[in-house]
């Protein structure tokens, strides 16, 4: 090689060590604090909305009526009410503002992949129908007490109808952005941010990487898990069997979307989850007509 090669190699070599030395650290996205972000918004919606909505249909002539504010709240349509505008709010910020701190679209960065729906939409579908057979034969050997909050949406025909219509459609897709879009993604980059070695090498291959470890996403996986259990355990009186059931159902559908790669799939999965549950209802009650039949 002569001295003009062994230059321009040399050049060469100094541009691509500066290239790599400019080049941004790559950021993991969503962390933590966006899932903790999301959920607590919720959470504040729904209890204001729950306030303001009990204030307004407990007035009479612009005046509250005594005691009305307590009983009004505790209506299980105000439930799905209150949930509906936190649910729906809290989507609506989120998509317009995150996408301006992430440098990308919305559902890239959730990986929300509809092209898996596409693909397996009829595994998926009844791959929910199987879930929702398996819970409910499971739910036999598990005894959830008449006084269960959820139990007093299948006393009234409109609450009932109510209910199936979001629990089919607004739940399942809020809960899987919450717990897999949000959360599951943010615990295990969390996860491996602390168990990261406290050195220059180290912290490069996390600068130059955006892939999580597999132990990562097994201990997200369980312990979202046992946040969405946790979540319902007070619609079922925290029996824990049932809260049970639904930790075995949450891994099932966290399987799913890390399998897929793809959230509008665990989100279809459980869709058709809930809408099973409720469709048993429907036929076994004549068409929501005879709900005396689930009294036991």
């Amino acid at each position: 090689m002569n001295d003009i090669d062994k230059e321009r190699a040399e050049e060469n070599f100094r541009r691509l060590e500066e290239a790599l030395q400019s080049r941004a650290p790559v950021v993991r996205q969503p962390h933590l604090g966006y899932g903790v972000a999301f959920a607590a918004s919720a959470f504040l919606l729904l209890v204001v909305a729950t306030l303001v909505l009990s204030f307004v249909i407990g007035s009479h002539d612009g005046k509250v009526q005594k005691d009305s504010l307590e009983r009004i709240a505790s209506l299980p349509r105000m439930s799905v009410y209150a949930m509906g505008i936190g649910y729906l709010g809290t989507l609506v910020w989120s998509f317009f503002l995150y996408p301006h701190f992430w440098k990308r679209p919305y559902f890239d960065v959730l990986q929300w992949n509809f092209a898996a729906v596409r693909r397996y939409w009829p595994l998926l579908l009844t791959g929910g129908v199987g879930l929702s057979v398996a819970a409910g034969i499971a739910e036999r050997f598990v005894s959830v007490p008449d006084t269960a909050p959820m139990n007093a949406f299948f006393k009234d025909r409109a609450d009932l109808w109510l209910i199936t219509i979001f629990g089919s459609t607004v739940a399942p897709f809020f809960e899987e952005m919450m717990f897999r879009g949000y959360f599951l993604p943010g615990v295990a980059i969390a996860f491996d941010w602390l168990r990261l070695e406290r050195s220059d090498a180290a912290r490069a291959h996390w600068e130059s990487s955006s892939t999580v470890s597999l132990q990562a996403v097994i201990f997200s996986g369980i312990f979202t898990s046992i946040g969405f259990a946790a979540l319902h355990a007070s619609q079922l009186a925290n029996t824990w069997g049932a809260v049970f059931l639904l930790f075995c159902v949450s891994c099932v559908l966290t399987s799913v979307r890390v399998r897929l790669n793809s959230l509008a799939a665990s989100t279809l999965l459980h869709a058709s989850y809930n809408a099973t549950l409720f469709m048993v209802t429907f036929i076994a009650t004549g068409g929501y007509q005879h709900l005396e039949k689930l009294q036991h």
